[in-house]
């Protein structure tokens, strides 16, 4: 699992349609189906039930997607945060004295 799966994830979770995800993504839809297929069989979970013409979200997927969610702001967070630190905007400074 990398983080880009848990991005494609969640935009398929929001536009519920393949094709407008993997265009979204930047990706071809049929290498977008096979990530998200491989990303089920790495989890033994079903995290959406499509046919030809729906998408949904099984409530295994909606469980994972609301945590998907979680983990890319916080990661999201950490990435700003870290780029602060590196630019001195953030941390701490200790002045001691006697």
């Amino acid at each position: 699992m990398n983080i880009q799966q848990l991005k494609n994830i969640v935009v398929l979770a929001q536009k519920l349609n393949f094709t407008r995800a993997a265009e979204l993504m930047n990706i071809v839809q049929p290498a977008f189906s096979r990530q998200v297929k491989q990303l089920e069989e790495e989890l033994d979970a079903k995290l959406f039930d499509r046919n030809k013409r729906n998408v949904s979200l099984t409530p295994a997927g909606e469980y994972f997607v609301s945590e998907s969610e979680k983990i890319l702001k916080h990661l999201e967070k950490v990435i700003v945060k870290t780029n602060m630190i590196h630019h001195g905007e953030a941390g701490e400074i200790r002045i001691g004295f006697t």
